[in-house]
């Protein structure tokens, strides 16, 4: 499986700082079980592998002339990772609490972290690098990128959940 590489690959950007934050990874593997992650560092990106609500496999097979199965050609796992960063209620999303200027907002935090997942002038970005993540055994074949709900669960996290699709090779 793909689990202890994306433990690995968490661990390493942690280690590098990557993009000027601290990364922690956990597998709950379901929505309501992130409650129960006990976290490290409350100021890292909390990035969490779940499996609730996906397709997590999805196969094709090839058939010869005779309708009989010849091998399989092709085969997807599918998860979702959940890159979240601590949030306050009292805390500025963009410009609408008065007295608070924007660069102590949550959208500066945020724009980085996409900045961050997609890539850009100055990084190579934290997808590119599971690219490279799988050594050979899958290679990243799709990725979409959603916000998640405002104040998302007890720790009122901002941030993103990222569908993901590994095509497996050498099948």
């Amino acid at each position: 499986m793909y689990i202890s590489e994306l433990q690995n690959q968490v661990t390493t950007w942690n280690e590098q700082n990557k993009c000027g934050f601290s990364w922690e990874f956990s597998a709950p593997l379901f929505l309501n079980k992130i409650n129960t992650v006990q976290v490290e560092n409350t100021s890292a990106v909390q990035v969490m592998l779940i499996w609730q609500g996906q397709l997590l496999y999805e196969g094709g097979l090839n058939y010869n002339q005779f309708g009989l199965v010849t091998s399989t050609n092709t085969s997807s796992d599918n998860f979702e990772l959940y890159f979240l960063l601590p949030s306050y209620l009292d805390e500025n999303n963009y410009n609408e609490i008065k007295g608070h200027p924007v660069d102590e907002s949550r959208s500066i935090e945020l724009e980085r972290l996409l900045s961050c997942l997609r890539g850009d002038n100055t990084n190579s970005g934290a997808m590119l690098d599971l690219c490279n993540t799988f050594d050979g055994k899958y290679k990243l074949s799709k990725w979409n990128v959603f916000a998640v709900n405002e104040n998302f669960l007890d720790n009122n996290y901002i941030g993103f959940r990222v569908q993901i699709s590994l095509q497996k090779l050498n099948l």
